[in-house]
């Protein structure tokens, strides 16, 4: 973390003028990035710390409204996929059974929620990935059953903002004149990751590793300083 933090400090010293994107998984961890420089002397006016979903928001949102998607995930959650979980009919059912478990449905929905960000769906949710074939089919039937919740009720999860946003490069705010890094050793979405620069993702899950790089391809911000785990630094 020191060297980030010197490498941040270096990047505000020859470019302080040009907007520096850091994105970071939590606002918190931004600020807490921010407190540090300022408490060290750095001047970091145009060191802007995001999350990529800030930076998604921005970019897909609002093509999802414009189609009647509400792309925020109130409603949604564990008691949604409880629901629609004693709604399944696979009998004998593994998950139902557990279904007072004060954990199952969360549970549940966190595996949910991180399948969908690797881009995975119930058309690819292969047998193989399970040990039991009713864990299999139970659960296959419950993403089923959230993917037709979301379409027939016109709502949109994380995920869903984070596909329409790779659609829109041009909605980015990271311009190709400006900069961005990312936070080192964090594991990102595959929804999340950018593979070249401009645009989301960071949210701590292993999934999180690749539409943020999708996202930043699109757009091609160039020049671009990017600050790698290797701790090197290129414009």
């Amino acid at each position: 973390m020191d060297t980030f933090i010197d490498r941040l400090k270096c990047l505000c010293v020859v470019y302080p003028t040009r907007a520096k994107w850091v994105f970071v998984p939590t606002h918190a961890t931004g600020r807490t990035l921010g407190d540090r420089l300022v408490l060290e002397g750095t001047d970091w006016a145009n060191l802007r710390f995001v999350t990529p979903l800030d930076i998604a928001l921005r970019m897909g949102a609002p093509f999802l409204v414009e189609r009647g998607i509400d792309p925020s995930e109130e409603g949604l959650g564990p008691a949604l996929i409880m629901r629609l979980l004693l709604e399944v009919k696979v009998h004998p059912g593994y998950f139902r059974p557990l279904a007072a478990q004060p954990s199952m449905a969360q549970a549940l929905w966190i595996t949910l929620r991180e399948l969908r960000m690797a881009d995975i769906r119930a058309d690819n949710l292969t047998r193989a990935a399970f040990v039991s074939g009713a864990k299999h089919l139970e659960f296959q039937s419950l993403v089923v059953a959230y993917e037709k919740f979301l379409t027939a009720n016109s709502r949109g999860d994380v995920a869903t903002v984070y596909e329409e946003a790779v659609l829109h490069p041009d909605w980015c705010p990271i311009q190709p004149q400006e900069c961005w890094t990312e936070l080192p050793d964090v594991l990102w979405a595959p929804l999340q990751l950018p593979r070249t620069p401009s645009y989301i993702y960071l949210l701590p899950s292993p999934f999180y590793t690749h539409l943020f790089h999708q996202l930043l391809n699109a757009v091609q911000c160039c020049p671009l300083i990017y600050v790698s785990q290797t701790n090197t630094a290129r414009e």
